[in-house]
This record gives structure tokens, sequence and C-alpha cells, in this order.
């Protein structure tokens, strides 16, 4: 058996009757992705370039809409639009305590999950990098220094993570958010595309 998944659609588990047809199968879909995605033009919706790094309100709202209408790359569990509203998300630098080395990624908060996603450097894809279940983190306010703003994500399904923000703001609003999540409140959140309800079986 073999899992097909994707940032718009549910998890699907497919089995195959022998080995020679999961072979099969595999090799064939590889290629056929991979041959889609060479011959798929980048368009100026796919290009998130002049979004980046979502330094605006405006911004943020297209930002929004795109992470809902477009694929993420390497995508695990189920879709983007069912963690529910996006509240908050910045670009930000994040480190972890093992290798140290910090790169640049979309911090992303929603109801219950706290989303880490990477943009490429032509900034025309998204790839997925985890996500953290709210109630299994805390946030913990950095000394300053050099006037740097930071601050650490501690929790028992995560190393320790050191996220760098670019401004004093989001600085801010990350702290007060992670550290009060029943108080998430963003008057320019929007609600995700509605999610078309499968088709229920029709007895004959």
């Amino acid at each position: 058996m073999f899992l097909c998944t994707g940032s718009m659609i549910e998890p699907r588990i497919v089995c195959c009757q022998n080995s020679a047809d999961f072979d099969m199968w595999v090799q064939h879909l590889q290629h056929q992705i991979k041959m889609a995605n060479a011959h798929c033009p980048v368009s100026p919706n796919n290009n998130i370039s002049f979004l980046v790094p979502c330094d605006e309100q405006w911004k943020k709202r297209e930002l929004m809409r795109h992470l809902w209408c477009n694929t993420i790359l390497k995508w695990e569990g189920k879709p983007i639009q069912h963690l529910g509203r996006i509240q908050y998300l910045t670009m930000v630098q994040v480190a972890g305590s093992c290798t140290g080395d910090s790169e640049e990624r979309l911090l992303i908060l929603f109801p219950e999950d706290l989303l880490f996603l990477s943009v490429d450097k032509d900034r025309t894809a998204i790839t997925y990098k985890g996500k953290l279940p709210l109630t299994g983190i805390q946030a913990k306010e950095k000394s300053a220094v050099l006037g740097r703003l930071q601050f650490e994500i501690t929790g028992s399904l995560t190393e320790r993570i050191l996220i760098t923000c670019s401004t004093a703001e989001d600085y801010e609003k990350w702290l007060f958010y992670l550290q009060n999540p029943e108080k998430i409140l963003d008057p320019l959140t929007l609600q995700p595309p509605p999610i078309i309800p499968k088709k229920s079986r029709q007895h004959q």
C-alpha cells in the first residue's frame, strides 16, 4: 500500500493486490508528478515574491489566500483548510538547539496549531516544514541581546526552538498569542474557503 497526500486533499491509502502492481503504480505516479511539475509554468498567481516578507497587512491577507488555494510542497496530514482560520503569520528566523543554524521560515498561527513553512529562494514555491500543537508548547521571552527580538519555544514534542522576529510588533504579538492562546483574535483574519463535501453513497 502507499499514501497519497496533498495540502488540499484528505490523505488516501491505496492498497494494491500484489507487489508488481505496487511497483508499477508508485513508479508511474512519481514519473507523472515529476513531469507535471516540470511542464507547469510559473504564473503570476504562483509567484509569491511580492507577498514576502508579508510586512504589510494587505500582503498578509493575500498570502493567506495563496496558502488556501495553492499547493504546499511535501504537505503532511489533513488539508490546511481543516486547520481553521489563520490568526497570524510572519516571516521569522528559526534556529534549533541541535544545529544552532538559523533558517528563514513562514510562521503561521492557527487556533490549535503552529505551522512552519519555507519559501524557496526564487519566491515561487512554499514547502511544509512541520506543525506543533499549541497545547504542547510554551513560549518564553528571551533577554534582549544586541537588540534581537527573540523568544523560545519549548515542549515535550519538540526540541528547543529559537525564534527571531524582524519587528517589535511581530515579537510582541507572537509572545502574546502563544502565551495567551485563549485570547487570540485578529480583525484581519480571513475565513478559509469551504471544503467541498464528499458525495454521500447512494443505495441502489
